[in-house]
């Protein structure tokens, strides 16, 4: 198996091959300028970098893993509908993964996760143990499904699990709230979240592995949308 991953949700663009479960290239590109958008227009010319680097043709993938946020409102819409694009010309399996599973399957489970979004405000969700209930092709299971909520609102779920990651912010935030501080963790690091994504999308593929004409119907590029989880920040001119 032959697998691409890519992930345009933050100013860094990341990406890499995945073959047989085993990472065989990756890169990791900044923002050039000031403008942390920018990197999402380099997408195309960094697919085609990393497949001639590696002597691989578009047409021998067998997949392609794409990050559908939350993060950049136009990052993300750039990844997705370049997955969905290359997914529909080549027919090609797609599966779309976000930075909170990304973040869960790392984790010990159960687990939630916190995500800074302005001023008391969160990108949230809680992740369950796989179950046996849950078809391993469809991702880990939320208790709580990814959501945009309050800090009053995100109050009301932290019963839903004993450990809490959260990122820079919401670490410094949500502990001085909170009695007991211990219940937020620092994220874990990850130096390339293609890679990570590859690796949950190669677990998901491999569930019906045995079954390759239901590939088509399990992750039909069709089915894949970004995350989106608040409105996009708009700016009125006067």
């Amino acid at each position: 198996m032959r697998l691409l991953s890519f992930d345009t949700s933050s100013s860094c663009l990341q990406l890499c091959l995945l073959e047989d479960s085993l990472v065989v290239a990756e890169i990791a590109i900044d923002p050039p300028g000031v403008n942390r958008q920018e990197t999402a227009g380099m997408l195309i010319p960094a697919i085609d970098q990393l497949l001639v680097k590696q002597q691989w043709g578009k047409e021998e993938l067998t997949a392609v893993a794409v990050g559908v946020g939350p993060g950049s409102f136009t990052g993300v819409r750039t990844g997705v509908v370049t997955a969905r694009t290359l997914c529909c010309a080549l027919g090609l399996p797609l599966l779309g993964v976000s930075l909170f599973e990304c973040i869960a399957y790392l984790a010990e489970r159960p687990t939630g996760v916190v995500l800074s979004c302005g001023k008391a405000f969160y990108f949230a969700a809680v992740y369950a143990d796989d179950t046996a209930e849950t078809p391993a092709a469809e991702g880990s299971r939320p208790i709580f499904a990814p959501a945009y909520i309050s800090a009053a609102e995100l109050t009301g779920k932290l019963a839903l699990a004993k450990k809490w990651l959260a990122d820079k912010q919401a670490l410094q935030e949500l502990t001085a709230q909170q009695a007991s501080p211990h219940s937020f963790l620092p994220l874990p690091e990850i130096s390339n979240t293609a890679v990570i994504q590859a690796q949950i999308a190669c677990e998901r593929l491999a569930c019906v592995a045995n079954l390759p004409s239901e590939l088509a119907a399990w992750f039909h590029w069709s089915k894949i949308e970004p995350l989106y989880l608040r409105g996009p920040s708009v700016t009125i001119k006067r």
